[in-house]
């Protein structure tokens, strides 16, 4: 028979670690007592802390065979799943126990930490607030809030939830921490800064607050000061691939070409898989104009591991085009990136060989109609209704090849023919007749303007303007018409107010309305985004604002660009000030207007 001091003795050898012993004795113990669940539960621990999980999970589980009310091997259970990543299975094991006496705060806690990874975020935010209930000062229950809101994008709950976690643990780091994600995602970036700074005197050596608070220097214009926190980033791990491309970055921006470019080098060297960093290198070799050496890295965003770059799934049972084989059955062609860099490579569809026959391309949704009325013997599809199914694209032709690979594929010599713009889009007539008819006429000269772009692009917030600082640029004396479909009631309420600002999102179906509407005016003013790439391609007059540091496809030091004979570029002087752009823009408009 068991005695209560044999269960103490294995009691105390799993608290000393002795887990060999505790599994030897805890065997020989049930072959005689073979329903004490109790001895299964303490062999299951023994076998949990060896690492043995399959074997502690059976263990745990005939412990509750014998004894199913056996909260403590229940709720052992549930960590074992949670721990190995048997998420729902926790979930489950867990929901049995919630409607117990047994430790209800421990039980709702991890309940609802492993709903929360599990994406179930009502049901989680359900159980932390029971838990509130039960124990109002629970701070790990209050942060697990704000993480919710924030996956719900509820920023200002999530901010509250923060701060009241600090009130009660002001030391608690990933609250901290979380608070000047905020703040950065905000564009607040000087509060951000003073966040970040606050979580590192908590955690000095944390690698993502050392990066985010480099990041947030380098937003600020503190590019010396970033540089220092991806050093330091790299002297904690020298693998952290993510502070050669911000460290390399920073280099960018202070014009330091050659400091920037060994960085992307030593970070491939130390990681030939980092495929960010080769596609990196690509963006910093074609700012340059380097374009022979850059075009060959630019495939690396077609590489499945790249993290920044939009995949598109292409069936891989056809192979990709090499430029050179003979195709029997047709070329299928795909947009894999934004609106913009997709208007501004159909160009090369004028290079394809003579002789090739069934061209079939795939662009995305606002694009199709135009496109085919441009290319009428091409075969156009929707791209974005094939990746909203969630499969492949499958193509009837027996080679593909990503629209942007074309002129590496095709292997064009880097000259002046290869910016070649060639015919330019022609904008149907139907269209063009339709928005003829609804503005109304005028001697002012019209101005369309677009100023941001896709709040998603990973450098939106380097490019775009905000509305109150731009409308400064668009002097009285001009009809002004926002080409856009994208803004929240406050930008709406301000283009209103400006008052000689006309809005059209409501009736802007697809590319083929605002092609029309672009051709309709006398002049586009726009910040680096897909309105910019359609002007410059329909020959319109077009001004662009860029930042300090802009995308590859504008250069440095010029006001020309290589890709669109009728753009003029306004580059920031000083990093992340517009003032100097905008003022040019308004003495272009102004000029525009005695002019006329």
């Amino acid at each position: 028979m068991l005695t209560k001091n044999q269960l103490d003795k294995l009691t105390l050898n799993l608290k000393r670690r002795r887990y060999e012993t505790v599994i030897i004795e805890s065997r020989r113990l049930i072959k005689l007592n073979p329903n004490v669940a109790g001895l299964y539960e303490i062999l299951g621990l023994a076998y949990l802390r060896s690492g043995e999980t399959k074997n502690a999970v059976k263990f745990f589980q005939r412990a509750l065979k014998i004894m199913p009310s056996l909260g403590s091997a229940r709720f052992n259970l549930a960590k074992v799943y949670f721990e190995t990543g048997k998420i729902t299975q926790a979930i489950s094991t867990l929901r049995n126990l919630a409607n117990t006496d047994y430790q209800t705060e421990i039980v709702r806690h991890l309940l609802g930490v492993a709903l929360f990874q599990n994406g179930s975020f009502i049901a989680a935010a359900n159980e932390f607030n029971e838990l509130l209930e039960l124990s109002p000062r629970n701070h790990e229950a209050l942060f697990y809030l704000g993480q919710i809101a924030r996956t719900q994008g509820d920023n200002k709950r999530a901010l509250d939830c923060f701060l009241a976690v600090l009130e009660i643990d002001a030391e608690h780091f990933e609250s901290t921490f979380n608070i000047g994600n905020i703040y950065r995602d905000k564009r607040c970036f000087a509060r951000a800064l003073a966040w970040f700074e606050r979580a590192l005197k908590i955690k000095p050596d944390h690698l993502q607050a050392l990066m985010n608070r480099g990041t947030v220097q380098v937003l600020l214009g503190h590019q010396e000061k970033g540089i220092k926190d991806f050093e330091d980033c790299l002297k904690i791990n020298p693998y952290f691939m993510d502070a050669y491309q911000n460290l390399s970055s920073a280099y960018l921006h202070l014009r330091d070409f050659v400091a920037a470019e060994k960085i992307l080098d030593s970070a491939i060297q130390k990681n030939p898989d980092f495929v960010d960093a080769v596609f990196a290198k690509f963006g910093l070799l074609a700012l340059q104009r380097r374009y022979e050496e850059a075009l060959p890295l630019g495939e690396a965003r077609l590489d499945p591991r790249i993290r920044y770059e939009p995949q598109v799934a292409v069936n891989n049972s056809v192979k990709t085009w090499d430029g050179q084989t003979k195709i029997r059955d047709g070329l299928f062609i795909y947009a894999e990136q934004g609106i913009g860099d997709t208007i501004m490579f159909l160009r090369f569809l004028d290079r394809l060989p003579n002789d090739l026959m069934n061209v079939i391309i795939a662009v995305q949704e606002p694009l199709v109609e135009l496109v085919a009325h441009q290319y009428p013997s091409i075969e156009v599809v929707n791209l974005d209704l094939i990746q909203k199914a969630k499969r492949a694209l499958k193509s009837p032709a027996d080679a593909k090849c990503a629209l942007m690979s074309l002129p590496h594929t095709l292997r064009l010599k880097i000259d002046e023919r290869f910016f070649a713009q060639g015919e330019r889009l022609r904008v149907p007539k139907q269209y063009k007749d339709r928005w003829k008819s609804r503005l109304i006429n005028t001697d002012k000269p019209r101005i369309g303007f677009a100023f941001k772009g896709n709040n998603s692009h990973r450098n939106d917030a380097n490019r775009s303007i905000d509305l109150s600082n731009f409308l400064k640029c668009l002097p009285s004396g001009c009809d002004y018409h926002f080409l856009g479909v994208d803004i929240n009631e406050n930008e709406r309420n301000l283009l209103k107010s400006h008052g000689n600002v006309s809005l059209h999102d409501d009736k802007i179906a697809n590319f083929c309305d605002t092609s029309a509407l672009i051709s309709m005016m006398d002049l586009i003013v726009a910040v680096d985004t897909s309105v910019a790439h359609l002007a410059g391609t329909l020959g319109i007059d077009t001004h662009i604002l860029l930042p300090f540091t802009p995308d590859w496809r504008w250069g440095l030091g010029t006001s020309t660009s290589v890709w669109y004979k009728s753009a003029k570029l306004h580059r920031q002087v000083l990093y992340g000030d517009w003032v100097t752009p905008l003022d040019q823009v308004a003495d272009e408009i102004a000029q525009l207007t005695i002019n006329k």
